[in-house]
């Protein structure tokens, strides 16, 4: 297994950033990777819930995620690639965590999870893992974009 993580601190309180987090099917409002997210299904958060990212504007180029793990007390979840035309040869798994950093701060961490089970997975595993930190350091600055727009709107 290959594994990397990246850490921002996002200057608003936990209960500003974890519903916005939580909310599986807008991942599009602070994800620049991502065009459209829309559920699969009726689900929007917590165990189970589906969703589909279109990564470009044709909506040809998209993943399907489920959530595979989650604790809405601990502020954490962790989504799985399931399918898509975009989807990675090797199984991937995101695990998102959000921590209170005072009262009026929250640490949003990001670990990318991938399994390799064959030989050519294991070889590019480590490449793939080193890719998805850069990923999450885009989706982390969208992310911490979009608070600050919404913290500067809200009266």
């Amino acid at each position: 297994m290959a594994v990397e993580t990246r850490t921002r601190l996002m200057p608003r309180p936990i209960d500003e950033v974890w519903p916005v987090i939580e909310d599986f099917t807008t991942t599009y409002r602070w994800n620049p990777l991502v065009e459209r997210s829309e559920p699969i299904g009726d689900q929007r958060v917590g165990l189970g819930a589906q969703r589909r990212c279109d990564l470009d504007d044709t909506g040809k180029k998209h993943i399907e995620e489920r959530i595979v793990d989650f604790d809405a007390d601990a502020h954490r979840y962790v989504v799985e690639i399931v399918g898509g035309t975009a989807k990675p040869p090797i199984r991937t798994q995101v695990e998102f965590v959000a921590e209170a950093a005072g009262a009026a701060a929250t640490s949003v961490t990001m670990t990318a999870h991938l399994m390799a089970d064959s030989m050519f997975t294991r070889l590019i595993a480590p490449i793939g893992a080193r890719q998805l930190g850069k990923v999450a350091d885009q989706v982390l600055e969208g992310l911490a974009g979009l608070l600050e727009n919404e913290a500067r709107t809200t009266p």
